[in-house]
């Protein structure tokens, strides 16, 4: 009973945990790649956000292409106002050098020529990117955005935000979607196995009734009540047994019968198969070949005659 419970009951488990990640996978994967995508969305919305303002509030004045010592001061202030709401600014020269950053000095800071937001800036107008930042080892958004410098050459304003909190949430979406998981496979692990204890015994009262059947005992098995398809092979079961033990029944008494009658003939009867091998002999067939023992049954024909050949002694020695 027991192996044929567990192997039911891992057979059905492997299956349902595999049917289980099968689904489970897609759905983190795409549920990811969509978090992410509102997510950056709603990022690029801020920074396109933060990028109005400061285009609506340049600084003064407003020749940013070639600023002096007092006109650098005043941008560098500027930059750090305008990037209090969290976001960097840099604000960026046709030739890709930085004129002002909020959290880094000018000075020091790599040429932005060769970069593909910025590029899209002085071409279209604007443009945006994601990119991992080596320094702060973070997924960065990059919003940059063109800002015409009146008498003069455009200047681009690049915002960028840190992706660090939606990696936080993505990991906690996929904590929280695992650990449900594991609590329905456990749940319905444990119902399953229930229905399969009930399942298996069900299984094994049909075969010790069809091992009785086998050995001539057709003593109906009660069928349980479920309307299931074991229910309905109970049923069949019970039936097939009735038959059989209906129609042994009905040979064995015609069997008796044929025997009675034979024996009961005076005529010697015997009945051999094809292989000439005695199945049934009558007394009356005994009496003529004179035999002080009654021929077994399944003995050779040939070997019953000889052996009354031998008795009776060769022709012409009697007497």
């Amino acid at each position: 009973m027991k192996p044929v419970r567990l192997n039911l009951f891992w057979k059905l488990s492997l299956a349902f945990f595999a049917l289980l990640v099968a689904v489970l996978l897609p759905v983190d994967f795409y549920a990811e790649r969509a978090l992410r995508r509102n997510y950056e969305r709603a990022g690029f919305e801020e920074l396109a956000a933060v990028a109005r303002i400061a285009l609506a509030r340049p600084p003064q004045p407003a020749d940013l292409s070639s600023p002096v010592p007092a006109y650098g001061a005043l941008l560098q202030d500027w930059v750090a106002r305008m990037a209090a709401s969290g976001v960097r600014l840099t604000v960026i020269a046709s030739d890709g050098q930085v004129l002002a950053d909020s959290q880094s000095d000018p000075s020091t800071t790599e040429n932005y020529a060769g970069r593909p937001e910025i590029q899209d800036a002085f071409a279209k107008g604007d443009g945006q990117a994601v990119r991992r930042n080596a320094t702060i080892n973070r997924d960065l958004l990059y919003y940059a955005v063109r800002q015409p410098v009146p008498g003069g050459t455009p200047v681009v304003l690049c915002l960028a935000l840190a992706l660090q909190p939606m990696d936080e949430v993505l990991w906690e979406f996929r904590r929280r979607l695992w650990l449900a998981s594991l609590v329905v496979l456990l749940v319905t692990g444990a119902v399953s196995l229930l229905i399969l204890r009930s399942f298996s015994d069900r299984v094994n009262r049909l075969t010790v009734f069809s091992r009785r059947v086998a050995e001539g005992d057709f003593r109906p098995i009660d069928a349980d009540r479920s309307g299931d398809a074991l229910e309905a092979l109970a049923v069949s079961l019970n039936e097939t047994a009735g038959r059989l033990d209906r129609t042994i029944r009905t040979l064995t008494e015609e069997r008796n019968l044929s025997s009675a009658i034979l024996a009961s003939m005076v005529e010697g009867v015997a009945v051999v198969n094809a292989s000439e091998r005695l199945l049934f002999a009558n007394p009356g067939f005994e009496g003529i070949l004179g035999l002080d023992v009654p021929p077994q049954s399944g003995s050779a024909l040939v070997e019953i005659v000889r052996q009354t050949t031998a008795r009776s002694g060769p022709p012409g020695l009697e007497g």
